[in-house]
């Protein structure tokens, strides 16, 4: 004869199907999270490449044709332009920056060129010499030999 479970039982089994459920899917919401972090990346990345086949190319963005967000194409540009051991810094970009159509709505444009430099940095494009100052990580000057 089998037995019925009781009341007991089934809450435990509901509870514990409830908390294996749960975990399982903060385990998918993380794995998205992962995904769509890799994703930015790898689209940041094919971004970067773009651009620098464009500044090698020699293209220069039009004056007219500069969006919003285009620190990083026109820093990339800017880099491929002022290669040297020395390096630069935001104030030398700034100018450039104005120069070809670069516009901010950060109420310090410095800093923002500053801040876009550090990320540069920080996703290995370009080289910290010192405080504020970078060259390009890619440059002669860092090859093996």
């Amino acid at each position: 004869m089998t037995e019925n479970p009781g009341p007991g039982d089934l809450d435990t089994s509901r509870a514990e199907t409830v908390t294996r459920l749960r975990a399982h899917l903060e385990r998918l919401n993380e794995e998205q999270r992962q995904l769509a972090a890799r994703q930015q990346r790898l689209e940041g990345e094919r971004r970067r490449i773009r651009d620098t086949l464009r500044a090698l190319a020699g293209e220069r963005p039009a004056r007219h044709r500069v969006k919003p967000g285009a620190t990083y194409t026109l820093l990339r540009e800017f880099k491929s332009q002022h290669r040297s051991p020395e390096g630069f810094d935001a104030p030398e970009a700034l100018p450039w920056m104005r120069a070809h159509g670069w516009r901010t709505t950060a109420t310090n444009a410095l800093g923002a060129i500053s801040a876009a430099l550090s990320v540069m940095a920080n996703d290995g494009e370009l080289e910290k010499l010192r405080r504020g100052r970078f060259r390009d990580a890619d440059g002669p000057w860092n090859s093996d030999g």
